[in-house]
């Protein structure tokens, strides 16, 4: 008994008949498709009655023709024939089918049934199961296998371990940077002191600029950071009724001012 796919055509199959009169099973020799008395039938298991098949001849061995029937070497393979089963038999709906070639003279009646699966005894990817890939391992949009290949995943007891994401390789500081804090000065770590985040004014990326020509409506945060800084530790300097503010180590001016007096002033604009 042989599987095939439901929905499977154009198939060529090899059969043996056997001669009645012969004592030994010795295979009948010298039939053809249109011999006196010979028939096929078929019957699908879901089928209500059998259906003849139209047996034909074969031009070329190997060459589907719907019903086709072929002595293959009378000499060599006696009893063997070629016989090609129409696509109708193998149609979904049924699990089997069985065919009887009789009739002929000095033939042993031959019931030859074939199994109709829901899979594909034939595909080498997936088995013809529509639940899976039908790409080959280590191909795009296939299952994955463990290894360190294309389209795999290195898998060690149990573990999996990401080389890349999003296509970049990662190393361990990657991996760990979104979850984890890392005291240092280096890319992806953070400063920390007793569990405090030093940050100084260059690590911020803000700079001073000269606030007397912004808007109010245009200071930011970093304005105000940088002039906290600068009215706590930072420089200042007087020439007669200009006085300046600046930054505590550069002196980077941040505010320009006009004292109402060099000497004793009470107001400044």
């Amino acid at each position: 008994m042989q599987d095939y796919a439901a929905g499977s055509t154009s198939i060529v199959d090899l059969i043996f008949l056997q001669d009645s009169t012969s004592t030994t099973g010795a295979g009948k020799t010298g039939l053809v498709f249109n011999t006196a008395g010979l028939t096929c039938y078929y019957k699908r298991s879901n089928g209500t009655s059998s259906v003849a098949v139209s047996l034909a001849t074969i031009t070329t061995l190997g060459t589907y023709a719907s019903g086709g029937f072929k002595e293959i070497d009378a000499t060599n393979m006696p009893g063997c024939y070629e016989f090609h089963p129409p696509n109708a038999a193998f149609a979904s709906g049924a699990k089997e089918v069985t065919f009887h070639f009789v009739g002929a003279n000095g033939l042993v009646p031959r019931p030859i049934k074939y199994r109709i699966k829901a899979v594909d005894p034939d595909n080498a990817t997936n088995y013809g199961m529509s639940a899976l890939p039908a790409t080959a391992c280590t191909g795009n949009a296939s299952l994955l296998t463990s290894g360190t290949g294309t389209d795999q995943i290195s898998v060690t007891s149990g573990r999996v371990d990401a080389g890349k994401i999003s296509g970049t390789t990662q190393t361990a500081r990657d991996l760990g940077a979104g979850v984890l804090l890392s005291s240092g000065t280096g890319t992806g770590q953070v400063l920390l002191t007793s569990g405090l985040v030093n940050h100084n004014l260059a690590q911020t990326g803000l700079t001073p600029r000269d606030l007397g020509a912004v808007a109010d409506a245009s200071l930011t945060v970093g304005d105000a950071l940088i002039a906290a800084i600068c009215a706590g530790a930072g420089k200042e300097s007087q020439s007669s009724t200009t006085y300046l503010v600046q930054t505590p180590n550069t002196g980077t001016t941040i505010r320009t001012f006009t004292l109402d007096s060099a000497t004793t002033p009470t107001s400044r604009s």
